[in-house]
């Protein structure tokens, strides 16, 4: 992009900074104030716990595909609060990979022309 539009600033953001903070964001490109967005949540995020998805590997393995369209019953069935959620990594492996995230956005956030919204509160709302 700034390549394209030299000496433009370029804003990023993290998935973990924007949820719930949608109309701060469409507020900030935009210049509108947040006040005259209306949120309306037609997304649905369900998550998946480890159990949902070892039923789904295990119906796949057993030459059953479970197919996306049944979802819904996944979730429904093994539903996250009664499971933990799907995390394939040892506790080294995601100390491991948190260190290497936090170092990359550290990386990004110091390139010239670059800014986080909402992330170590480098810009506000």
């Amino acid at each position: 992009m700034q390549r394209a539009f030299p000496g433009s600033p370029l804003t990023v953001y993290t998935a973990e900074t924007l949820r719930g903070r949608e109309a701060a964001l469409i507020s900030r490109v935009i210049g509108l104030p947040v006040a005259q967005f209306r949120k309306v949540n037609h997304s649905e995020r369900p998550g998946f716990s480890r159990n949902a998805v070892e039923a789904m590997r295990a119906s796949w393995e057993a030459g059953r595909p479970w197919p996306h369209q049944r979802w819904r019953e996944v979730v429904a069935a093994h539903p996250r609060s009664a499971s933990p959620g799907f995390d394939p990594w040892s506790p080294e492996e995601r100390d491991f990979f948190d260190r290497r995230h936090e170092s990359d956005l550290e990386a990004i956030a110091a390139l010239p022309g670059w800014s986080f919204w909402g992330w170590r509160n480098s810009e506000a709302d």
